[in-house]
């Protein structure tokens, strides 16, 4: 009895604890490395909420839900909500999908501040070793 109260406790406290996707997964899942003063935007891989696949399709067929779950990504009505963007890419004959990326573009002026947009993922950190991008996927307003 007393590990599972330990158990919700726990539970609690990381539910309380603050903890943003956002925030805290720059870095982590997703970020900008600079190489020779250009600035690379990555992603790590794989996404475990999306199973791999000899098929392409079937990583496209599970990827909306889980998107839509992503903070702010399906804001109220009338809003555009925050942008996602990923890729779909294969490693030793198998699909992934890498974590989401929550990486804007920088905008040359306020003007268009409610269009969505992200930064597509270069490169995939798959500690299993090389992985070679199929395509991009992202979130729409």
């Amino acid at each position: 009895m007393v590990p599972l109260l330990w158990m919700a406790a726990l539970t609690l406290f990381m539910a309380c604890s603050g903890y943003s996707y956002l925030r805290d997964g720059n870095g982590t899942y997703f970020g900008i490395e600079v190489r020779d003063g250009r600035e690379i935007p990555w992603v790590r891989g794989p996404w475990p909420v999306i199973a791999s696949s000899v098929e392409a399709d079937a990583i496209v067929d599970q990827l909306c839900a889980p998107l839509m779950e992503l903070p702010a990504a399906a804001p109220p009505r009338g809003d555009y909500g925050q942008e996602y963007c990923g890729v779909i890419y294969s490693h030793e004959g198998r699909y992934y999908a890498s974590w989401p990326a929550a990486l804007e573009t920088p905008r040359l002026s306020a003007e268009n501040k409610d269009f969505k947009d992200c930064r597509v993922p270069k490169k995939v950190v798959d500690e299993r070793g090389r992985t070679a991008i199929l395509a991009d996927y992202h979130t729409h307003p």
